[in-house]
């Protein structure tokens, strides 16, 4: 991976909004200048008035020329959330500008010391769909303590119908892969990165099929591979501490994504040494 190129952002601040005023715990910046340390006290927001900070940043530091950041309130399991409570992906700051306003409606509340469930990204807006009829949601489920151990890799399995592994799931059931993540981690110290791929809704047979049916049209499972092994996979082995053997590295599905599933792994087994 090339070196990102370093200059000097003398100037930058970042001015936040939050409607909950109600809480009180501080508000930090991390980011890809400070190792993604969420707590870090030079990197603490200062309050201007009830549900407004800011912060400049020093004019002796260096910042990349893209300054990827995120808002905490002391810890990765109390980061910003989106409008529906969701997790969001990390913010992007052009070199150019010198001012921003950010707004964030809801935060994560902080974890108990007990409590196993995965970390939940959305990355989809982080990807190039043009292999895809359609773009969709993907989600990541990070083991608890990923960011708490800046060292440990995890094997990774990609798994397709994202909409059925986890939260309420959809009619056609619901695998629970976020208990279940955090049952391994609770019961067996076994932690793994998911990365679950939603279908296509009404195109998910044709998506998931590597070849034609007479019912249902020209099968596109070609595309969805490429999609997978030429831009899924790199983005996330790029982004994420994840093993890179093959043995480490497995794709699964139920019904049409099991075939997928099975599809992938004879196709590209230098890649994928396990399929469910």
């Amino acid at each position: 991976m090339s070196k990102q190129k370093q200059i000097t952002i003398s100037t930058l601040s970042l001015e936040l909004i939050t409607p909950d005023i109600s809480d009180n715990r501080p508000v930090y910046i991390t980011g890809n200048f400070c190792k993604w340390l969420p707590d870090l006290e030079e990197y603490r927001m200062t309050e201007t008035s009830p549900g407004k900070y800011i912060f400049h940043f020093p004019k002796h530091l260096e910042l990349p020329d893209t300054v990827e950041y995120k808002y905490t309130r002391g810890g990765w399991d109390q980061t910003e959330l989106g409008e529906y409570g969701q997790s969001v992906p990390n913010r992007i700051a052009e070199a150019k500008r010198k001012w921003i306003v950010d707004t964030v409606p809801y935060w994560q509340e902080k974890k108990a010391k007990n409590d196993f469930r995965p970390l939940i990204e959305n990355i989809a807006d982080q990807l190039n769909f043009e292999q895809l009829i359609k773009p969709r949601r993907i989600q990541i489920l990070l083991p608890y303590n990923y960011y708490s151990d800046p060292v440990r890799r995890y094997p990774v399995l990609y798994l397709t119908d994202g909409q059925n592994l986890t939260g309420s799931g959809s009619a056609y059931g619901n695998w629970e892969i976020d208990k279940q993540m955090a049952r391994l981690s609770k019961d067996h110290d076994h932690q793994i990165i998911i990365v679950a791929i939603d279908h296509g809704d009404e195109e998910r047979i044709q998506e998931l099929s590597p070849y034609n049916h007479a019912m249902f049209g020209e099968g596109k499972g070609k595309d969805f591979l490429r999609f997978l092994t030429r831009t899924l996979k790199p983005f996330i082995d790029q982004k994420y501490r994840t093993h890179r053997n093959r043995l480490q590295n497995g794709v699964g599905g139920s019904s049409m994504g099991g075939l997928f599933a099975l599809y992938a792994s004879l196709m590209h087994p230098e890649l994928f040494g396990k399929s469910l």
